[in-house]
């Protein structure tokens, strides 16, 4: 059996088996029938980042320092429509001894950190604009990188390569 491209589901298979000896006037057996399920598990495709363009914006006023998909591209090539970009990793956000994070409009800080310069955000919170906050006073160039994750189904996931984009503060 083989599925078509980009299928996950449960398909029932019923079989059928007679027999009847060779040569002899015996008449075919009953058919004796079974049915068995074959699932096949979604397997999530790697997506692409496209880089837009780069962000510029200015020193203590992260409103102007906004990442979403005007800057940032991701899809997948998932075929049947049931892949979805579930969240978006951006790392670079520690250089030295300062540390940046991304908020939301309201300033609050959004995803979850590693504490080593890369926080993780969902799909939900890129959509609504994520902007790059800085420390009071602190400007200059930032080099961000982008790995997009796709899920197909309740665990596949597949991510992207990095991609890189420079803030400037």
């Amino acid at each position: 059996l083989v599925p078509p491209d980009d299928y996950s589901g449960t398909a029932t298979v019923t079989t059928s088996v007679t027999s009847s000896d060779v040569g002899d006037d015996v008449a075919e057996s009953a058919a004796i029938t079974d049915s068995f399920a074959v699932v096949v598990s979604a397997v999530a495709e790697t997506p692409t980042v496209i880089i837009n363009s780069n962000v510029s914006g200015n020193e203590d006023d992260y409103t102007s320092l906004l990442i979403n998909s005007s800057i940032i591209n991701a899809s997948s090539s998932d075929a049947d429509g049931s892949e979805v970009i579930s969240s978006y990793q951006i790392s670079g956000l520690s250089v030295g001894n300062t540390n940046y994070s991304l908020v939301n409009v309201s300033g609050t800080a959004v995803g979850s950190s590693d504490g080593s310069g890369t926080t993780t955000i969902t799909s939900d919170q890129f959509n609504a604009g994520v902007y790059v906050k800085s420390p009071t006073d602190v400007h200059g160039v930032l080099t961000l990188s982008v790995v997009a994750v796709s899920k197909d189904g309740i665990s596949s996931t597949a991510s992207s390569s990095s991609s890189s984009f420079t803030v400037n503060i």
